[in-house]
């Protein structure tokens, strides 16, 4: 039997520690991969042109990797219903794989295309390479509940296995196995779209800080893994608040990086200095905070809001537009304030402790307006804001859930005094 295989990129937007991949390489005849994108939903939807600009980055660097292997990315314009079954009886696809994704509206989606696929006799594949664990274990190992504190979460997770070690990244030996035919004409009917196409004006737009890509998060990860940066970066004490050559968070969200591939990183370089010794969870906390959210979101639809959401305190938060807008573009006439809202426009990236002090001065601790509001800005300028985590950060940072620090408030003076004691980072906003 004849096995046609497509791989649907959606997150993961890399050739190393792919599962899903793998699978759809394995015994094929032919293996196209592909991405499929809305322009419609790009004008729509609450994205900004710094995350476009990363996405569609990192979607050229997956075209020129899978160049490199005799391949090429096929970006299919249009939504995914509409796609597949055109897709499937014009390339006779008999295998369709793709990473889990475990967003409730995630889910809900790859549910209809796996429905659509069995109609055409069509296998789907399913691999979860997005998270370290699987969140539905954590969820039956507390009672079929999520665990709502971070430390109830951390317990569960000393109990588990390590994750699942990291594959290889495609080779070109096996590529050369399943080769798709390649059309003359593949550029002018798979290409990818520009930030003119999708509707943005790119005149006087600055250099990204953040370049996408898998090429770009490896290097960084080289980096960030160097004995003596990393050492220097968990023994320092203060932070800097500029982005750094080695930060890598926008590379996990898109999945160009994969999270286990940095967790056996870190694991390893500290067994290493440290004698072997097993590390501490407190070291993987950032992968951790990841997990957590996305465990707390997995089946709760209405997560990324306060009506329905049955984990979220109901808070009567005030409604004012031109206070929002003011906090939003950086007009707050609070220097501390404006620097972040203006750098987070720029870069589209700020420090956690930066969104800490404009999320308190939103929300609880001076303009009292929803958190729900500061979530929608930072889902339009954040590189690395995804639904879960997002909406779990603005939940937390508000109080609305997880746990009440009503008394810990940030204060937008004293606190980016203390941060940035020269000012140097509010004159250079």
């Amino acid at each position: 039997m004849v096995v046609n295989s497509v791989h649907w990129f959606r997150k993961g937007l890399r050739l190393h520690d792919n599962p899903a991949l793998q699978e759809a390489l394995s015994g094929a005849d032919t293996v196209r991969c592909v991405y499929v994108l809305d322009p419609w939903f790009a004008g729509a939807a609450n994205v900004g042109i710094n995350r476009w600009r990363f996405l569609l980055e990192s979607l050229e660097d997956l075209d020129n990797s899978l160049k490199k292997v005799n391949s090429r990315l096929f970006v299919i314009r249009g939504q995914p219903t509409e796609v597949f079954p055109r897709l499937f009886k014009e390339w006779n696809v008999t295998r369709l794989t793709f990473e889990y994704d475990p967003e409730p509206y995630g889910k809900e989606r790859d549910g209809a295309i796996i429905k659509m696929a069995q109609e055409f006799g069509v296998e789907t594949v399913i691999r979860n390479s997005h998270t370290l664990y699987s969140l539905d274990r954590i969820i039956e190992m507390n009672n079929n509940n999520a665990p709502l504190t971070f430390k109830r979460f951390q317990t569960i997770v000393s109990r588990l296995e390590l994750p699942r070690r990291p594959l290889a990244p495609i080779s070109q030996q096996q590529m050369n196995r399943c080769l798709g035919k390649i059309s003359d004409n593949h550029d002018q009917l798979y290409s990818i779209p520009s930030l003119e196409e999708l509707g943005f004006r790119t005149e006087g737009l600055p250099a990204a800080v953040w370049q996408g890509g898998e090429s770009e998060a490896l290097d960084r990860l080289s980096r960030y893994v160097d004995k003596n940066v990393w050492v220097a970066n968990t023994q320092a004490k203060t932070c800097s608040l500029y982005a750094s050559p080695t930060g890598l968070s926008p590379y996990l969200r898109f999945g160009c990086l994969s999270c286990r591939v940095l967790y056996y990183n870190l694991r390893e370089i500290y067994m290493k200095l440290c004698k072997r010794r097993s590390p501490p969870l407190s070291l993987y906390g950032q992968l951790l905070w990841r997990e957590f959210f996305y465990t707390a979101a997995t089946n709760n639809p209405n997560f990324d809001r306060m009506e329905g959401n049955p984990i979220c305190v109901q808070i009567p938060w005030d409604q004012n537009p031109e206070a929002l807008a003011k906090w939003a573009e950086g007009r707050t006439g609070f220097p501390w304030i404006d620097a972040i809202m203006t750098q987070l426009r720029q870069e589209g990236w700020i420090h956690h402790r930066a969104r800490h002090a404009v999320a308190c001065f939103l929300t609880r601790g001076d303009l009292w307006i929803s958190w729900e509001s500061g979530m929608k800005v930072f889902e339009e300028l954040l590189l690395d804001a995804d639904w879960s985590v997002n909406a779990g950060s603005w939940m937390w940072l508000s109080c609305s859930s997880f746990f009440q620090q009503f008394f810990h408030c940030y204060c937008p003076v004293g606190f980016g005094r203390r941060t940035d004691p020269s000012g140097d980072y509010i004159r250079s906003a």
